[in-house]
């Protein structure tokens, strides 16, 4: 976890490099969105974000009625 720590304070957050960002994107699932919920003054992770916290549900169907996380979906 710490070299995960390194990693991300020295390539993304001090700055922005081209390669890690593109790698990041392309092969890992670091891209997923974490719902924020305040507690006790403080912003804290909830759960992954799913279509339906999206006015209009982002026009997608769940057929299944359970809540599911939005995940990236490659362009055909």
């Amino acid at each position: 976890m710490a070299m995960g720590h390194v990693i991300l304070r020295e390539f993304h957050l001090d700055r922005q490099v081209g390669y890690f960002a593109d790698y990041a994107r392309q092969y890992t699932d670091m891209p997923m969105l974490v719902r924020l919920v305040k507690k006790d003054g403080y912003l804290v992770p909830d759960r992954l974000v799913q279509a339906a916290d999206f006015s209009g549900s982002l026009g997608r169907a769940n057929p299944t009625g359970r809540p599911s996380p939005m995940t990236r979906r490659r362009a055909s």
